[in-house]
């Protein structure tokens, strides 16, 4: 993190623990035929797999078919043994007949027995295989010779209750770190052990104690029970804030079905029980407070490695390389990890310098790391499913990699082994035409390491798959949305930074006093200035755009009729851009990132796992005249007309909506950003963790949609300045 007179930066990475369950399948052994003058050409058992009560019966039919060699009229008997394993009381095996005789034929011929498994109430809940052999007796010589033939049968006994139903959950437990998005997901079986019963079975989660920070729900209340020992299977998530309290909680996930009658342990209810720690994430090296006395300047924070080393580098210049600062101050954490240093200002880089930058770094990250990984292609917007290949520069290095937004580390994630495929969207309810999530924004992870050196920093990328693209794709120059700037009064500053960090989960790249640079991903931002409100303008600073090349962009709109300034400049943050302003005196700045930006220089970091969005797709205005705003936008190459203006070659669009006289909070509703969730994440399910993170923020709630739109839902919060943030899991 950084620190001027003027400005600090901070990041901050969140970890989320993911659990993977594995479910092993067991096969059934292949029989094996002998050779001889007769020989056993099949052992079937129908059906070869059954679930009963324990106290009841089932039978199965066993068909052996034997078949002569050529010209053979040998014949003799056959005995049928049976066997269960594991041994267990009160199981009583029966076949009948359990003895024939092979034909006297020179054809194949089938006999049929039944198979009689028995049990008890005290036969324990478990699954069992019996097996079945088929072997010649003595009878003739020639029969003696064959090897037995064997096959078997799979029977899972479940409560002595005849109308009973139970549940498990998957992992029993399981650590979970604070803040990320969704911390683990269990998988809850429901198993009906009636064989006449069925109906559908009403579920609830506790979360004991409560009122810490952690929730629990399962994807859907309901779970149906087919009759004859039907099986169903929902996802309990377990979701902890960033302020949950540290501990082991309990997870109750119990189910009700009126139809049963058994005691569950009562009537009617199963209940599983669940044991899930909380745990703090590793935190990253953080400020907390710094004083300037005179000239001397004292920076106190955590989260170091106890007794380590670390740095603090300087630079009047924030877009110079890190590498390229000056080290102005070295010194060692304490047994906390804790730091406390002060130094001369005057005397670090240029005493003359209007603005000094400082960052501190554990002395570790300067020396000997593993290569970052680097993606190709980039993280960007894309118009077809991707494969994103993987590759660290240090050789040996083994990476893995996430795709859920948790931190991959050398124990955590896939180890990869070729191209990562980025999917588009996956559209839910269709057929009601309704979309409950249709993202293709996938947020990808990954960490190298070897033996030896320190691990990489971890890279982050969020891929948008854009299909089907609304409009043909063109050659304009334009790319995407780049960020929405708002003014931020200054007695609501802090919780409006707030809102945008500690509740939506995003991570700030520059943070001063009075300005905010806050990471959606590598293209998109939002910015907030510490100013006055005033009309006609309001929350609204400017809304940019970046292009493939400013200068060649800015000669297209002079050309097209636009004003535009007479060169472009290179802004604070080191882009290439240039202004122009719409009818209704909204800035536009057309931006084109260029290396060694501040930008630039923050691609692949600063997207934890706590942000639950990863593109915006559209940004609202307030316009007088829709019809001026049209015009004016077509000359800028945008497609589409009316209160929907679309960016080329993106499904991006603006939204203008007409006033006649504005107040601040018209203003906050029609000039909106609207965010997208990640893959995978169903907004309502998003805007659950944020109630849980902030649950004094009100939220409002609605569906949206029709003349040619899928309806879907969408939440609205609001800034203390009444800027509106919408949040879908639609990118039309």
């Amino acid at each position: 993190m950084y620190y001027s007179a003027k400005s600090h930066y901070l990041w901050s990475r969140q970890w989320r623990f993911a659990l993977l369950v594995s479910l092993l399948l067991a096969g059934l052994a292949l029989p094996q035929l002998a050779s001889a003058a007769r020989t056993f050409q099949s052992l079937t058992i129908t059906p070869a797999s059954t679930n009963l009560a324990a106290g009841a019966a089932v039978t199965a039919n066993v068909a052996l078919t034997t078949k002569p060699t050529s010209g053979s009229t040998a014949y003799g008997q056959v005995t049928n043994l049976v066997s269960i394993s594991p041994a267990a009381p009160g199981v009583t095996l029966a076949i009948n007949p359990n003895t024939y005789y092979m034909p006297e034929t020179t054809g194949g011929e089938t006999s049929n027995s039944t198979l009689t498994v028995t049990t008890s109430s005290s036969t324990p809940v478990n699954t069992y295989t019996v097996q079945v052999v088929a072997a010649a007796g003595p009878t003739n010589a020639l029969l003696a010779s064959i090897t037995p033939y064997t096959n078997t049968f799979t029977m899972m006994v479940t409560s002595s209750a005849a109308d009973a139903f139970s549940m498990s959950i998957l992992p029993a437990s399981a650590n979970v770190f604070r803040g990320a998005a969704t911390n683990v997901n269990a998988t809850v079986t429901f198993i009906d052990s009636s064989a006449t019963l069925s109906g559908t079975v009403t579920n609830g989660v506790t979360v004991s104690p409560s009122g810490q920070g952690v929730t629990a729900a399962l994807n859907s209340i309901y779970a149906p029970i087919t009759n004859n020992f039907g099986q169903t299977n929902l996802v309990l998530t377990l979701s902890a804030a960033a302020n949950a309290t540290p501990g082991t909680y309990q997870v109750v996930v119990s189910g009700t079905n009126g139809n049963f009658t058994a005691n569950n342990p009562v009537a009617g209810v199963a209940s599983f029980t669940n044991y899930f720690t909380i745990v703090s994430p590793p935190m990253p090296l953080a400020i907390q407070t710094f004083n300037l006395s005179g000239t001397t300047l004292t920076i106190t924070g955590a989260n170091g490695a106890p007794d380590a080393q670390y740095v603090v580098l300087a630079s009047t210049n924030l877009v110079l390389p890190r590498a390229q600062w000056t080290p102005v101050a070295t010194n060692t954490f304490d047994g906390n990890g804790n730091f406390n240093t002060s130094f001369d200002i005057a005397s670090t880089v240029d005493p003359s310098s209007i603005q000094q930058f400082f960052v501190v770094l554990q002395t570790s990250n300067l020396l000997g790391a593993v290569a970052t990984p680097v993606f190709s292609p980039i993280a960007a917007p894309y118009y077809a499913e991707t494969p994103v290949t993987i590759s660290s520069a240090t050789p040996g290095a083994t990476i893995r990699y996430t795709t859920d937004g948790s931190t991959p580390t050398e124990t955590h994630g896939n180890i990869y082994s070729g191209p990562v495929t980025m999917q588009q969207a996956v559209y839910t309810n269709m057929a009601l035409s309704f979309v409950t999530n249709a993202s293709g924004v996938t947020m990808l992870k990954a960490v190298a390491y070897k033996s030896g050196p320190a691990d990489s920093a971890v890279f982050t990328g969020n891929y948008i798959i854009i299909v089907p693209l609304r409009y043909a794709q063109t050659s304009s120059l334009v790319l995407g949305l780049a960020h929405m700037a708002y003014n931020v009064s200054s007695q609501n500053w802090n919780s409006v930074l707030s809102l945008w960090t500690s509740y939506l989960g995003y991570d700030t790249v520059v943070l001063s006093n009075n300005f905010a640079l806050i990471k959606i991903n590598d293209q998109q931002y939002i910015e907030l200035y510490e100013n006055p409100i005033v009309a006609s303008q309001y929350q609204l600073a400017n809304y940019g755009f970046y292009v493939s090349d400013a200068e060649a962009y800015r000669q297209q709109l002079a050309q097209a009729g636009v004003t535009v300034p007479a060169s472009c400049i290179v802004n604070a943050l080191g882009n290439l851009s240039f202004f122009t302003t719409d009818p209704d005196g909204h800035v536009n700045e057309w931006l084109q990132y260029l290396p060694g930006s501040v930008t630039s220089q923050s691609l692949g970091q600063h997207m934890p796992g706590t942000q639950l969005f990863g593109y915006m797709d559209d940004y609202g205005d307030a316009t007088a005249s829709v019809s001026a705003a049209d015009s004016y936008y077509t000359q800028c190459g945008f497609s589409g007309t009316g209160t929907k203006v679309y960016l080329p070659n993106s499904n991006c669009y603006l939204e203008m909506l007409t006033y006649s006289t504005l107040t601040q909070a018209e203003a906050g509703k029609h000039e909106k950003s609207q965010l997208v969730t990640f893959r995978g994440m169903d907004v309502l399910a998003a805007a659950n963790i944020l109630q849980t993170r902030a649950p004094s923020i009100v939220q409002t709630r609605s569906t949206e949609g029709g003349s040619g739109f899928p309806m879907h839902n969408c939440v609205d919060v609001y800034s203390a300045d009444l800027s509106r943030i919408r949040i879908i899991d639609i990118n039309y």
